[in-house]
């Protein structure tokens, strides 16, 4: 038959079974060789997406609490003038009460 004849040892089939089984080959050790940095790769993309969101929960905590400290501030303030209007009342009254002692 004419396929005996055409698969001898040299033929230009064979060498073209043996390369492409050699790129096979090849293929198969490099992808073995680069396998563990994919790996590694994808694992340090999952770790970074996991801190990226753990910065963005600071960063939102981080927002409310300089809201919480401005309305904090805006609260000591009102305090503060509070105070400041009771202490002017208690002198008022303090003068007023000596005023009326005296006569």
């Amino acid at each position: 038959p004419d396929s005996e004849r055409d698969v001898h040892p040299g033929s230009k089939q064979v060498q073209e079974i043996n390369r492409a089984e050699m790129e096979m080959g090849l293929r198969r050790f490099i992808l073995e060789l680069v396998n563990p940095t994919i790996r590694r790769a994808a694992h340090l993309e999952h770790v970074l997406a996991e801190q990226q969101a753990v910065v963005r929960g600071v960063e939102e905590n981080i927002t409310k609490l300089q809201r919480m400290g401005v309305k904090v501030e805006e609260q000591v303030l009102l305090v503060d003038s509070f105070r400041e209007d009771l202490s002017s009342w208690d002198l008022e009254r303090r003068a007023y009460q000596a005023g009326a002692q005296e006569s």
